[in-house]
């Protein structure tokens, strides 16, 4: 990400980012639960890159959104404590997002 962010003001693109892990379909104990159920054999196997534990559907969204209007609605995932503090979220969760 800082290498594109390098480029990008190199070369006076103006450009926005969205994290990936923003657009996780589960909050950090969610996910746990899933993974524990998944190892216990009482549910699918989820993987944190797989569609099934993701929002493709609105990630695409979001882009297509931001390509036609340049607004687009993104939330963060709050990764630590520090970040917590920083967004008014608990850490493992996500913020409520904005345009």
């Amino acid at each position: 990400m800082k290498s594109f962010a390098h480029i990008f003001r190199r070369e006076a693109i103006k450009a926005q980012v969205i994290e990936g892990d923003s657009f996780h379909r589960y909050n950090r104990v969610e996910m746990r639960e899933r993974v524990q159920a998944a190892d216990r054999g009482s549910g699918p196997q989820v993987s944190h890159f797989g569609p099934e534990a993701n929002l493709l559907r609105e990630l695409a969204n979001t882009f297509a959104e931001y390509g036609a209007a340049g607004r687009g609605k993104a939330r963060r995932y709050v990764h630590d404590a520090a970040e917590a503090k920083e967004l008014g979220c608990d850490a493992g969760t996500f913020t409520a997002g904005s345009r």
